[in-house]
């Protein structure tokens, strides 16, 4: 029996991966936008994927345990890629908490009791976690401490209204999630990880660099000469769940193109 891939959010990253890791698997295809997903399965299945899809709101509980079920309906679940998530000119500050910090939280949850040796979680994070997060340390514990329901009571004390200080912040948010949830996965003989991407050239990072001038600047400093693609996030989503990367638990790869390396020298100040 063919094993199952697990996609959530099918922009550029979720589409890139479900292509370039989905053959000889079962696909099972997540997100918002209904005509998002029969669009994507239906040139997937003409390719010759194996794939199901389904509606998901990563805020609800009852949601993403649909999810979970579906995936182990399917079969063993193989990886877990979660990219799923809104960019700061997409929401407001609370739904941006909501769908990617509690959404995060709620995948963790309900992926758990499914987990098998050998299964791999991958969580996309940012690059702006590394550079402003607008979390406390105590915070930071809080947020590890939760659960998902917890959180959700949590969130109006963090005071993140404004878009821009909350997306960082729960992606900085998801980074400390990822590396808590490890020790659980672990003791089932699963591993997760998380990537935080720089400036890409996704659908959701064309829209965030039309709105905001300082990410010209930080393309056109990018060391690695280039912005990132789609497929450069998902050559490290395929090296991660791979034999190669099974060391790997509980920490985040910056795939950038060395933007915040730039930054956070004197050369970027």
């Amino acid at each position: 029996m063919k094993k199952t891939i697990v996609i959530t959010g099918i922009g550029g990253m979720g589409i890139a991966c479900a292509r370039r890791l989905g053959s000889g698997y079962k696909l099972l295809l997540c997100d918002f936008n209904e005509q998002q997903l029969s669009t994507v399965s239906a040139e997937l299945t003409m390719g010759g994927y194996d794939v199901t899809t389904l509606k998901l709101d990563v805020s609800d509980k009852a949601s993403v345990e649909a999810a979970a079920s579906k995936a182990v309906e399917l079969g063993e679940i193989q990886a877990i890629i979660h990219t799923a998530g809104l960019s700061p000119t997409m929401s407001s500050g609370e739904r941006i908490l909501n769908v990617n910090l509690i959404g995060t939280a709620r995948m963790l949850e309900a992926f758990e009791p499914h987990l098998s040796p050998g299964t791999v979680g991958v969580f996309i994070s940012s690059s702006s976690s590394y550079l402003s997060n607008n979390l406390t340390p105590e915070q930071e514990k809080e947020i590890i401490r939760l659960s998902a329901d917890g959180l959700l009571e949590y969130i109006p004390t963090l005071g993140l209204t404004d878009p821009n200080a909350a997306y960082p912040a729960s992606k900085k948010a998801n980074r400390l999630q990822i590396a808590a949830a490890s020790v659980k996965w672990g003791k089932k003989g699963a591993r997760v990880m998380s990537i935080s991407p720089g400036v890409h050239s996704t659908p959701m990072g064309k829209q965030e660099q039309e709105a905001h001038a300082v990410m010209s600047y930080m393309i056109d400093n990018t060391p690695a000469g280039r912005v990132g693609t789609a497929e450069d996030i998902a050559a490290m989503v395929e090296f991660i769940i791979s034999p190669a990367g099974n060391f790997l638990s509980g920490s985040d790869i910056l795939v950038d193109g060395g933007v915040v390396a730039f930054l956070q020298t004197s050369a970027g100040k």
